[in-house]
């Protein structure tokens, strides 16, 4: 598994333990995440910048000024590029990472090709992750679903871009067809593909597809067999479906490898009912 992979599929932990210690099974709510881009339309991310901008040292602030006006004076090309670039460094290194995700995505507008686009969309998923405040999160939520749509739409032999975006719409904007709609696509061109079919079999899962589910997870484990997410998904379809003895096995299988003490107590919890049922 590539470390972008693992990056991606790690945070499902959270949900793991959602899954399967408060015996969620439902189908997922379906949204078209129209509140999230009305929460960004209206967010002005040039006013934030320029409130943000003045609470720096004096430094930093008269590069940014420069920088600033060097690239409205400019029709857009490659030293505008350059312009920008150093404005995204200049947030980066004062630790805004939400303002530097910012221009990068404007880099990305100038040059607008698929590498550019994939990067500002880490850059902005990466920043909405640690972002406190709900009106820039949903700013950068929704640009990044904006640049990781403009990757796929520019380069559609990629798949990793895909991967991205579907985990947006399943996990953030719980969009969940458009997203199984991306994740098919891609078993479908690479049918042991580890982060689509985990997800899928996730999926499948919590919609209580139990027959997919052990589809899906069969193959990330015939692949990686010591991956702990499919181990544990795993085990929650046999105890959906009342195979106690396999959900055991698996249960047990997952914990041996799984080093987070709080999850191996959540498992013992666990396994404890199922022995003692």
């Amino acid at each position: 598994m590539s470390k972008s992979q693992f990056a991606l599929i790690i945070s499902a932990i959270s949900i793991i333990l959602l899954l399967f210690f408060f015996g969620r099974n439902t189908p997922l709510k379906e949204t078209t995440g129209a509140n999230n881009i009305g929460a960004a339309n209206s967010f002005d991310i040039d006013a934030y910048s320029e409130e943000i901008k003045q609470k720096l040292m004096l430094k930093p602030r008269d590069s940014l000024s420069l920088l600033q006006s060097l690239v409205s004076k400019r029709k857009p090309d490659s030293l505008n590029i350059i312009y920008l670039q150093q404005i995204a460094g200049i947030w980066e290194n004062n630790s805004n990472f939400a303002l530097a995700s910012d221009f990068y995505r404007r880099v990305a507008t100038v040059d607008s090709v698929a590498t550019r686009w994939e990067l500002a969309g880490d850059k902005l998923f990466e920043a909405y992750k640690i972002s406190s405040d709900s009106l820039l999160r949903n700013y950068l939520l929704t640009n990044a679903v904006d640049a990781y749509t403009n990757v796929v739409l520019l380069d559609t032999s990629l798949i990793e871009p895909k991967i991205k975006l579907a985990s947006l719409h399943v996990d953030e904007l719980q969009n969940t067809m458009a997203g199984v709609t991306l994740l098919l696509g891609v078993v479908k061109k690479q049918p042991q593909h580890l982060a689509a079919n985990l997800i899928l079999g996730r999926l499948s899962l919590v919609s209580g597809q139990f027959d997919k589910a052990k589809k899906r997870l069969n193959t990330v484990l015939s692949v990686e067999p010591e991956n702990t997410e499919a181990l544990l998904f795993l085990a929650g379809v046999y105890e959906q479906t009342n195979e106690t003895d396999k959900a055991i096995e698996y249960y047990k299988k997952c914990k041996a490898l799984i080093k987070n003490p709080t999850i191996k107590q959540n498992i013992d919890k666990y396994l404890n009912k199922l022995i003692n049922k």
